[in-house]
């Protein structure tokens, strides 16, 4: 069915007139205007939330690692939602451009030569496509507090904080924009980030001035945060053994670990924790851990985190490292997977089609959208986002157990959320508010290392200083939704 906004937060989302190709788009410049412009119409069905597909320009400048490579190599083996063959496909038609600094396009004709383009610095990469957006849970955004410069909300599992890939309206920032501000003009800062499959805490800038001053926060390390997790295994074990220096903070054990986060995978997303500072592209790392309780018929644990350092999957790579993997990860699980798609459904693949009225359907849904549409681009089999990655065609998780409790910035904000409800099978209520008051850093003098630290060296440890990520904090601080 199609919803009418909620009635709280704001008017009916309208669709759009979509782009046509027939329509004269002349220069690249307007059709990506245009194109940019366009509205959308939200459906909910069965739990899930559904975008029809649209017209959408990609742009992006040239990433210091592609330097030297090839289009075709960049595109292939970068982006999860791209195949061998639509990669040629777009490239033939006319579909994927590059501009050099001057904005001059540097293949005017298409054709595939420019698959052969060697990428350099200052080039944008231009790429117009029918998108397949995938679905997300219909779960309602909660405000957890708002100012004049920031809004914290607790974002559910599911969509990302902002776009990314094949995520555009089924994403943080457009779902505020739409249901909680009412499609009024807003402008939208991230200035964090949450995985995909994470819920709890995020915060967001009202404005350029409010985000920079919560990135220059990140780079003086006013931050602290918690996470929930649900790991696999009685995570009590990890205070006994030596892959992390143990402290007593005087309100129990803390495991902190530290070592070296690398990227092993751009294209799917795939990151390790590492004790080798050799490894390419290796950047410091620490992750601070407390243990809350045990379900022995679960074999499982309820741990707090803290990621002192902000690396990407920081925490769901740690926990692998130490041998408590996030329980239902399937990234980064690599032993049986806890049973949660009582809490996490999975979400169907993603398969539509145009029937013969010209309507968008999902057959595995039920779902017919109620006026006819048309994509502006030719064979729907050179669309993007139809789950068919390279590693195969599959339903997608929509969460882990993985979750934000709290976010503090000295003297300034400190936001708390409710527990999720996966919290009860270790007997604990989501609204108790004793998880969100347990600290996991101890910036004085009495935090003192009681054990081991992972180099077998007995002496005593002050709690390890903090290490800031300065380039990620000035990266999302400036960044425009």
């Amino acid at each position: 069915m199609k919803r009418k906004a909620r009635a709280s937060v704001g008017s009916t989302i309208t669709p759009t007139k979509r782009f046509q190709a027939s329509d004269d788009p002349g220069t690249l410049e307007e059709q990506s205007s245009q194109i940019a412009a366009h509205e959308v119409t939200y459906y909910f069905k069965d739990g899930f939330r559904l975008v029809l597909p649209y017209d959408h320009v990609y742009e992006s400048f040239t990433k210091q690692r592609w330097f030297g490579r090839t289009l075709y190599d960049v595109m292939s083996s970068e982006f999860a939602a791209f195949t061998d063959e639509y990669v040629k496909s777009a490239c033939a038609n006319g579909l994927m451009k590059v501009f050099d600094v001057r904005g001059n396009d540097l293949y005017p004709e298409p054709g595939e030569q420019i698959l052969d383009h060697i990428c350099s610095p200052n080039e944008k990469l231009w790429h117009l496509a029918v998108v397949h957006e995938q679905l997300a849970l219909d779960k309602r955004v909660r405000i957890l507090h708002e100012d004049d410069d920031y809004i914290a909300v607790s974002k559910p599992s599911s969509i990302p904080v902002y776009h990314t890939g094949t995520y555009y309206f089924n994403s943080l920032v457009e779902i505020l924009k739409r249901e909680v501000f009412g499609n009024a003009p807003r402008q939208l800062y991230p200035v964090h980030r949450l995985d995909k499959l994470t819920s709890g805490v995020i915060i967001l800038a009202k404005n350029s001035k409010a985000a920079s001053q919560f990135g220059a926060g990140l780079t003086n390390s006013q931050f602290r945060k918690v996470y929930l997790a649900r790991v696999r295994g009685n995570f009590s074990r990890v205070f006994d053994e030596h892959k992390c220096i143990t402290l007593d903070d005087g309100s129990g054990l803390v495991a902190c670990c530290h070592g070296y986060m690398r990227v092993v995978s751009h294209k799917f997303s795939v990151h390790e924790f590492t004790r080798d500072y050799s490894e390419k592209n290796a950047k410091p790392s620490e992750t601070r851990f407390r243990m809350v309780a045990y379900n022995p018929d679960l074999d499982e644990s309820l741990i707090l985190c803290y990621p002192v350092t902000g690396r990407t999957h920081q925490i769901r790579a740690h926990v692998k490292f130490l041998g408590f993997p996030i329980s239902n990860d399937r990234c980064y699980n690599d032993g049986e997977l806890s049973a949660s798609t009582h809490y996490y459904p999975d979400l169907p693949v993603v398969h539509w089609e145009l029937d013969d009225q010209g309507r968008w359907r999902m057959p595995e849904l039920g779902f017919v959208a109620p006026k006819q549409d048309k994509p502006i681009l030719g064979n729907k089999k050179y669309h993007i986002g139809l789950n068919k990655p390279a590693e195969g065609l599959r339903p997608s998780p929509s969460g882990i157990f993985l979750h934000a409790l709290r976010y503090i910035w000295l003297g300034r904000l400190n936001i708390s959320d409710c527990a999720p409800e996966w919290v009860q099978d270790f007997g604990i209520q989501p609204n108790e508010g004793f998880l969100s008051k347990l600290d996991l850093w101890d910036d004085t003098v009495d935090g003192k290392i009681v054990t081991q630290d992972a180099t077998g060296n007995n002496e005593d440890h002050m709690a390890p200083v903090e290490l800031g990520d300065t380039e990620r904090a000035t990266e999302l601080a400036t960044q425009h939704p």
